[in-house]
């Protein structure tokens, strides 16, 4: 999926990130699957994924 982390390409406060956002997030239902997030590397220990 290459709408990867759209917000972070645009910017927050730009006009296109609105849409590009629901773009996302729609995209994201069709396929079944979460696009990975930008210079992510681990999951915060202390909130319990496992759990």
């Amino acid at each position: 999926m290459l709408v990867g982390s759209v917000t972070t390409n645009i910017g927050h406060l730009e006009g296109a990130a609105g849409p590009a956002g629901f773009l996302k997030a729609v995209l994201s239902l069709r396929q079944r699957m979460i696009p990975p997030s930008l210079n992510f590397a681990e999951p915060n220990p202390e909130i319990g994924f496992d759990a």
